[in-house]
């Protein structure tokens, strides 16, 4: 079997629910609820997620996309690229 960690905040239910978006608090809750009854939660590490810095972010997108998604946060925007990226502001 490939490694395989998994990155894991209980902050990640926290993140915007818009209805009909696949990414959301309920998909999760799927997914960690079925690993759990088929006995593979166990199997993998499960690493806390950390917030990261800026730079890291701008090591794998434009620091220009990184202030636009930041800009959209502050104003209270959820939905951005065409309401294909689900956004919410940091906790």
């Amino acid at each position: 079997m490939r490694p395989f960690s998994i990155y894991w905040s209980e902050d990640f239910q926290k993140h915007a629910d818009i209805a009909g978006h696949p990414e959301s608090p309920s998909r999760l809750s799927a997914i960690v609820d079925g690993l759990k009854a088929n006995g593979r939660w166990s199997d993998y590490p499960i690493t806390e997620a950390q917030p990261i810095s800026k730079q890291y972010l701008k090591a794998v997108h434009s620091g220009d996309h990184v202030k636009f998604i930041e800009a959209a946060c502050n104003q209270g925007v959820t939905l951005v690229d065409g309401a294909e990226t689900l956004v919410s502001k940091g906790l």
